[in-house]
């Protein structure tokens, strides 16, 4: 079994989570009104399980870095 390390574990970690339209907005610092507008357009890609909308971390912060 190959070693990971706790750096690479982290990393998994992030990439794995899933954050609110709330936890996003307070990421990318906006109104949860303009994720809904990046959902929209978009630029950010939205996950819904149920009722609820959730958004990957790497992908809001891979969005990030194309603003």
């Amino acid at each position: 079994m190959p070693y990971i390390s706790p750096k690479e574990v982290v990393h998994l970690e992030i990439q794995n989570q899933y954050l609110t339209k709330r936890e996003c907005s307070q990421l990318l610092k906006v109104s949860q009104s303009t994720i809904d507008k990046y959902r929209r357009e978009g630029f950010l890609k939205a996950y819904k399980i149920g009722a609820t909308v959730l958004f990957k971390r790497a992908e809001v912060e891979a969005a990030i870095i194309q603003l």
